[in-house]
C-alpha cells in the first residue's frame, strides 16, 4: 500500500480538526442550553425586600412575576412540540416549582404581616394606655342595630341544647336608619308571632354565643362586616371588637336584670373567646402557613407569647378583633390573653383565646 500524500495527509488532519471542532461547539451549545434553563429558573427566585418594591412586587409576596415558562413550548406539530420532549418536561416541572414558591411566599408574607400587626396589638394590650372614646362607635352599634335576644326565658338553643340561665344567643341586624329599627316584642305579640316578624329580616348580620356562668365565653359564631356594611348598616357598620362587645352588653344587662347579679362577677367569670369555624382566607393563610388542617384536626395546638406563632395568629383579621376588644375595654373587663388554642370545630378550624386577670 502506498503511503498517503502530502496534501491527502493535510485533508485528513483539517477533517478531524473540524470533526472536533463541531463536538466542541455542540458542547458548548449544551452547557450554554443548560445555563439558559438555569437562569431562567433562578430569576424567578428574585426577592426585592431589600429594593423598592411597587405594587406588583407585594401581591406576589416579594417574587417578581413573569410569563410561564411553558410559552416558551413550540407550537403546532413536531418533535419539539411534544409535551414529552426533555425540554418541555423541564419548563412544566420549572413551572410548577416557581407556582408552589409564589404560593408559599405569598402565605409568608401574610405571616410576616400578621406578626407585625400581633406585636403591635399586643403591646397596646400589656399597656396601661387608656383607649380614646368608644362612645360615638358604642352609640352606633345602639342606634343602627335591632338585638335578638335568645335565653332559657324563651327556650332557646344552642348546638341543640336548651340553654341555661346564663347562656344567651344573640343576632343582630344593621339597619341604615336608627328610625327604621323594628319595634321590640311587644306585651300584646306572641313569641310565634314575633318569631315570624323577626325572620322576614332574613340572616342575621351577627349572630354569637354567650356563657355568663362560672366557666364564662363567649362564641363568635357568625360575623361578616361586609354582609352587613352592603345590605344593612352601611355606612353605619361597626368592626367585630364593636359589635361583639356590644352583644356582650346586652346579655350582661338582661342577665343582670334576670338573676339579680352583679355585673361584675360575670365580667370576672369570662374565661375565653372563641372565633369558631374560621372562613377569612387571610386568617387561614396564617394558619396552614404554620399548621397543616389534618394536624389540627387530629389534635389541638396551643401556642403561648413565648411563641412567635402566637404573634401571627393574634394579628390576622379574626385575631385582631379580639385582642382589640381585650384592650379598649381594660378598665371594664380586665382581662389578658394567657395562650391561643387551634382546634377542629364543626366543619373547620376554631381560634380560643384563653384569657386571664391581667396583674
Amino acid at each position: 500500500m502506498s503511503k498517503p500524500s502530502a496534501k491527502k495527509k493535510r485533508k485528513n488532519t483539517e477533517r478531524i480538526k473540524r470533526s472536533r471542532e463541531k463536538d466542541k461547539r455542540e458542547r458548548q451549545q449544551e452547557r450554554a442550553k443548560q445555563r439558559r434553563e438555569k437562569n431562567l429558573f433562578q430569576s424567578e427566585f428574585i426577592n426585592n425586600d431589600d429594593q423598592d418594591s411597587d405594587q406588583s412586587d407585594t401581591e406576589f409576596g416579594g417574587v417578581v412575576p413573569r410569563k410561564p415558562l411553558s410559552t416558551l413550548i413550540p407550537k403546532g406539530k413536531g418533535k419539539d412540540s411534544s409535551l414529552k420532549s426533555p425540554l418541555n418536561i423541564k419548563l412544566l416541572e420549572i413551572d410548577e416549582r416557581v407556582k408552589n414558591y409564589q404560593e408559599r411566599s405569598v402565605k409568608s408574607e401574610s405571616a410576616n404581616k400578621a406578626f407585625k400587626k400581633g406585636i403591635e396589638l399586643w403591646q397596646a394590650l400589656q399597656s396601661n394606655d387608656t383607649t380614646e372614646s368608644l362612645q360615638k362607635l358604642d352609640q352606633q352599634f345602639s342606634n343602627h342595630y335591632f338585638n335578638d335576644l335568645d335565653s332559657s326565658e324563651f327556650e332557646g338553643v344552642y348546638k341543640n341544647k336548651p340553654l341555661n340561665d346564663d347562656q344567651y344567643v344573640v343576632s343582630s341586624w344593621g339597619v341604615e336608619q336608627s328610625s327604621s329599627k323594628p319595634p321590640e316584642q311587644g306585651a300584646k305579640e306572641s313569641q310565634n308571632e314575633y318569631d315570624e316578624r323577626i325572620s322576614q329580616l332574613g340572616d342575621a348580620h351577627y349572630t354569637n354565643f354567650f356563657d355568663l356562668g362560672i366557666n364564662g365565653t363567649i362564641v363568635a359564631t357568625s360575623n361578616f362586616r361586609d354582609k352587613d356594611s352592603n345590605v344593612g348598616a352601611k355606612g353605619n357598620s361597626v368592626p367585630n371588637n364593636i359589635s361583639i362587645w356590644g352583644q356582650y352588653m346586652v346579655t350582661l344587662n338582661d342577665w343582670s336584670r334576670r338573676s339579680g347579679n352583679d355585673i361584675a362577677s360575670a365580667l370576672k367569670n369570662l374565661k375565653s373567646i372563641r372565633r369558631k369555624e374560621i372562613s377569612n382566607d387571610e386568617t387561614m393563610e396564617v394558619i396552614t402557613q404554620f399548621f397543616s388542617e389534618d394536624m389540627i384536626k387530629d389534635k389541638s395546638v396551643t401556642l403561648d407569647p413565648g411563641d412567635d406563632r402566637f404573634f401571627s395568629i393574634i394579628g390576622t383579621p379574626n385575631g385582631k378583633s379580639v385582642v382589640r376588644m381585650l384592650s379598649e375595654r381594660k378598665g371594664v373587663l380586665n382581662k389578658d390573653i394567657e395562650s391561643v388554642s387551634l382546634f377542629k370545630d364543626g366543619i373547620g378550624i376554631s381560634l380560643q383565646f384563653n384569657l386571664k386577670n391581667r396583674v
